[in-house]
């Protein structure tokens, strides 16, 4: 009877946490082959990140959904532009687009010879030719609808894209014709283009212009800074305007070039800093075909200084194939 008594007067054993779900929940909307080769740049213009200030009134829900856009580039040459339809998947296409997902990193590769080797991705038939398998008993409602293509002749490797502060955007894509080249997607023209290096240009980043711009790096009519990064092992930072009706201006001579890296460069990013107590400017990092990275801070009186430079030892064997600024705090 004690032990019973000690027993009920211990208090209960405490509930641990419910724990905290961190992971995202992920959910194919729909798997694609649009390119014949690897993709070198997608870029999702959500419905939300839309401008519509200068629209008569606020579009509809249908009207949004044609306004939410991927663009893509890839070493096929192509750079293409679908509407996308963000609703959630219908359960049955859910099912079909898991069983046959597959993930790869492509570099210079080609998806076409990786998808010959393997013979088990679901690749599509190659355009004119034919196939004996019978048709599937359901085929899956498309997310995607094409809407704008391009053709270049040269492979392209890297893509960003700037609205023009009203309706319309633009897509600056980089080639391994060493050019950028700006193309209109409302317009479906190019509408402008800049020979840029000396060999592929495999990055590309642009910061909009803030409300006290530094003069050094800003000129009069300027409404972007482009930064690009090439197989040459060269930054450059560039001039750029882009205004209403998709007009885009790129200033022929680069604002600064950084020679730094010791190997080609395969990505690049860029922001700006107003922070109190700093010299202001932008900070770029570019990342290179040998693992190694590079981070430079250019002042707002021009100057360049290299903030890190890590050698490909720290890294182990492969490119630094991405590297993103991302802004902390308020």
């Amino acid at each position: 009877q004690q032990q019973q008594q000690q027993q009920q007067q211990q208090p209960p054993a405490p509930v641990p946490p419910t724990p905290v779900r961190t992971a995202w929940d992920l959910k194919m909307l729909e798997r694609r082959q649009v390119h014949s080769d690897a993709v070198s740049g997608c870029v999702l213009l959500l419905v939300d990140n839309m401008d519509a200030s200068n629209l008569p009134e606020p579009p509809s829900n249908a009207e949004n959904k044609k306004r939410s856009l991927l663009a893509t580039t890839s070493l096929d040459g192509g750079l293409l532009v679908h509407k996308v339809s963000l609703s959630k998947a219908n359960p049955v296409d859910q099912d079909r687009a898991g069983a046959t997902a597959f993930s790869s990193t492509f570099t210079r590769f080609s998806y076409s010879s990786i998808m010959s080797r393997g013979g088990e991705g679901d690749a599509s038939p190659a355009a004119g030719t034919s196939s004996s398998a019978a048709a599937p008993p359901h085929q899956p409602t498309s997310k995607l609808t094409e809407y704008r293509t391009h053709s270049s002749r040269d492979p392209l490797a890297s893509l960003v894209v700037a609205s023009d502060g009203a309706t319309g955007h633009v897509a600056f894509a980089g080639g391994h014709d060493d050019v950028v080249l700006a193309y209109g997607i409302n317009s479906a023209c190019a509408v402008a283009s800049v020979y840029s290096h000396r060999d592929a240009v495999t990055g590309l980043d642009l910061i909009q212009r803030g409300s006290n711009p530094s003069s050094a790096l800003w000129l009069d009519n300027a409404t972007h800074v482009m930064v690009s990064g090439s197989w040459d092992a060269t930054v450059k930072v560039w001039s750029a305007s882009v205004s209403a009706g998709e007009t885009v201006a790129i200033h022929r001579e680069p604002l600064a070039e950084l020679f730094d890296a010791d190997s080609s460069i395969v990505s690049v990013s860029a922001c700006s800093i107003s922070s109190p107590g700093t010299s202001g400017g932008i900070v770029i990092a570019a990342g290179c075909a040998d693992g190694s990275f590079c981070v430079w801070n250019i002042h707002s009186d021009g100057m360049q200084v290299i903030l890190h430079q890590e050698p490909p030892s720290r890294r182990g064997a492969g490119p630094c194939s991405s590297v993103q600024w991302v802004r902390t705090g308020s």
